[in-house]
């Protein structure tokens, strides 16, 4: 993939479009965005910016009890203008509790979050594939702990 985004880089060099080699997260998505920038002049935002814009999400957060989010898998990059650390970060602005659901975590320690604010599919299931092909079963036995456990700790009814 990388000798790819490096291979249509040079075309849009030789044809005298823009060099986007070195511009942070044009080469997401496959290199969506270094294609947009190259032919339509585009200007790349990060994702939860424009969520958060657009939903009012920031004022929902300060109104907000408890703040539950979720991702595939939980790991350190996700703090870096993707949807899991635009919610971290709204979260410590307001001291508000944050809540992270996901299918596995990958270096916790390295993580700004404990583990009781990490609810895992993995380790509600039997093993892997188990999670794989029964993801809603181990989110409704989550939202129950979250129901029970994490509410009763925040007081939250």
């Amino acid at each position: 993939m990388d000798y790819g985004l490096q291979h249509i880089n040079r075309i849009f060099i030789k044809n005298d479009l823009a060099d986007v080699q070195n511009i942070e997260g044009a080469g997401a998505a496959g290199g969506i965005g270094g294609g947009m920038i190259a032919f339509f002049n585009a200007k790349l935002t990060a994702g939860i910016d424009v969520f958060i814009q657009l939903f009012d999400f920031e004022k929902k957060v300060q109104k907000a009890d408890l703040v539950i989010t979720g991702e595939g898998r939980l790991d350190t990059q996700l703090f870096d203008g993707k949807v899991v650390g635009g919610v971290h970060k709204l979260c410590q602005k307001y001291q508000k509790p944050i809540v992270v659901v996901c299918g596995q975590v990958l270096e916790q320690e390295k993580l700004p979050l404990q583990k009781e604010q990490i609810y895992t599919v993995i380790e509600q299931a039997e093993n892997f594939q188990d999670a794989i092909h029964n993801p809603l079963k181990y989110l409704e036995i989550i939202g129950k702990h979250l129901n029970t456990r994490t509410f009763k700790q925040l007081n939250i009814k």
